[in-house]
């Protein structure tokens, strides 16, 4: 059996790889952003700010999807 619709099965297989990057690069991107905004608080919540700031891609999204998955 022979696909009918190819081109619109691949154009949305590429579409949800770089939506995939796209949500990375911008995470990636207001790095230092957040980093800024944290300075702005007190020194208690200087530090848990900019943590969670700097904190890497793949463990943002791990942290992400268990909370939906808890839900």
């Amino acid at each position: 059996m022979k696909p009918t619709n190819y081109p619109s099965v691949l154009a949305c297989t590429a579409g949800l790889l770089l939506s995939a990057c796209s949500a990375q690069s911008v995470y990636e991107g207001s790095h230092q952003y957040r980093a800024d905004q944290c300075a702005k608080l007190p020194e208690p919540e200087y530090g848990q700010c900019l943590a969670e700031a700097r904190k890497p891609y793949g463990e943002h999204r791990k942290e992400y999807d268990d909370q939906v998955e808890d839900k």
